[in-house]
């Protein structure tokens, strides 16, 4: 008896272990890269995340952070050199920013957004959001969160569009609603941008003019519990 207590008193200490040594789940800076010169401005901060399940997917993530960050500072060391070739002695500005925003981080969830703008005439912005439910230490997509065949999409998209007339009417809204408007908002993507926020709701994330105006910023849609009620898998 003393042995089969002692084994199991072991299986478990090494259980113990192997948790405690998990590294937790968590975003932090990999990389900084600044200049600043004659008008010509770049600031990037290179986001490595840590503690997924999935160490393969891990690691791809994070090599892909590096090069992207990597294209970002190649590119506008070019379109630096070509400004300067083609406005000799001209006041030139051009600014390149990139970084990493954490948006939850909670005992359940680490939510975080990975951003470029870039500022030449009129800036332009550019996110990709992360959720990692920390319990499982995965990443969760967007139809992960729903249940099977539950049309997710459709019913997403109805409650914003609704939302964006909404805004138009009550708020001065600039969305891009109108059937005779070019780039009419008509549905989100299966993959959109999204992120649990520090209230477990739902965030439905656009890129600045993907829906509307560039004095829109980067528009978020927080999904009711009254939309989600019938078709979250949660």
């Amino acid at each position: 008896m003393k042995k089969i207590i002692l084994a199991a008193l072991a299986v478990i200490m090494a259980a113990a272990s192997v948790l405690y040594a998990q590294e937790a789940v968590k975003v932090t800076a990999a990389g900084k890269y600044e200049f600043a010169k004659d008008g010509m401005e770049i600031k990037v901060i290179t986001p490595k995340i840590h503690g997924l399940a999935d160490t393969k997917l891990m690691s791809e993530l994070n090599r892909g952070f590096a090069k992207d960050a990597k294209e970002i500072i190649a590119e506008f060391n070019t379109e630096a050199a070509e400004l300067k070739k083609d406005n000799p002695g001209a006041d030139i500005h051009l600014g390149v920013y990139s970084n990493y925003i954490v948006k939850t981080d909670t005992k359940k969830y680490l939510a975080f957004s990975v951003y470029v703008v870039n500022s030449v005439g009129s800036s332009s912005e550019d996110s990709d959001f992360y959720t990692v439910d920390k319990r499982t230490r995965r990443l969760v997509t967007l139809k992960d969160l729903f249940k099977k065949n539950s049309n997710y999409v459709q019913v997403l998209s109805k409650y914003i569009k609704s939302e964006m007339e909404r805004r138009n009417k009550k708020e001065g809204g600039m969305f891009w609603v109108k059937p005779t408007e070019e780039d009419a908002f008509k549905k989100i993507d299966k993959d959109q941008n999204f992120y649990i926020d520090s209230k477990e709701r739902l965030v439905i994330c656009f890129d600045k003019y993907e829906v509307a105006a560039g004095a829109q910023g980067s528009p978020e849609f927080i999904i009711p519990a009254k939309v989600m009620k019938k078709i979250s898998a949660r």
